[in-house]
């Protein structure tokens, strides 16, 4: 039986909300990571970490038909983020 718009809308919304969560937890750890580099004084930024990171990223992209740039702009824009937020802390 087909689905409805509705339906379908419905199903976005509930994986939008599951998103958010997932954010909201990828955020804690982070924070719990930028602790520990100011606590062993380590820099705040590991810039060779981003870049494997977003290459890795840009695999998993690819391995599940997703674009590659849009993937790697989400995640410049959460590494941007926490490290915004970390240097906030240790101000």
């Amino acid at each position: 039986m087909p689905e409805t718009l509705s339906e379908m809308r419905s199903q976005i919304d509930k994986i939008d909300q599951g998103l958010i969560e997932i954010l909201a937890k990828r955020f804690g750890v982070a924070k719990k990571v930028g602790q520990y580099k100011t606590k062993h004084q380590l820099p705040a930024q590991d810039k060779i970490r981003e870049r494997t990171m977003l290459l890795q990223r840009k695999n998993w992209a690819k391995k599940y038909g997703l674009s590659e740039n849009l993937v790697e702009n989400i995640f410049c824009l959460i590494i941007k983020k926490v490290v915004q937020d970390n240097a906030k802390k240790t101000k």
